[in-house]
């Protein structure tokens, strides 16, 4: 995997300021087999996803977002997702996946 903080730096910022947090935040780029074994070693789900948000437990660090480089192409959006993720954010019921789009829309824009 390969830290891509940097040329995400600003969109983190955006939504760290926005959402009146502080913390670092890392980004990294994972092939479809490693997601899908991240995924079914830290969430029982055999099967390749997206982006998946690890939670740090250091001071000054929020965590760590790994993005399946099969979804590049829409890598801002997994990154807004996946920092909102590590600031408690989630989508398990219809208000929580509407109130979690309407601010990645708003960070996106």
């Amino acid at each position: 995997m390969k830290e891509k903080t940097r040329e995400f730096r600003p969109l983190i910022c955006r939504v760290l300021k926005g959402e009146k947090k502080r913390g670092a935040v890392a980004v990294y780029f994972a092939e479809n087999e490693t997601m899908r074994e991240l995924n079914r070693r830290f969430r029982k789900i055999d099967r390749a996803t997206d982006v998946l948000s690890f939670e740090m437990e250091e001071a000054g660090d929020l965590g760590e977002i790994v993005i399946n480089r099969e979804d590049a192409s829409d890598a801002k959006r997994l990154v807004v997702h996946g920092v909102l993720h590590l600031l408690k954010y989630d989508h398990q019921n219809k208000k929580d996946r509407e109130i979690m789009r309407k601010k990645e829309e708003h960070y996106l824009v």
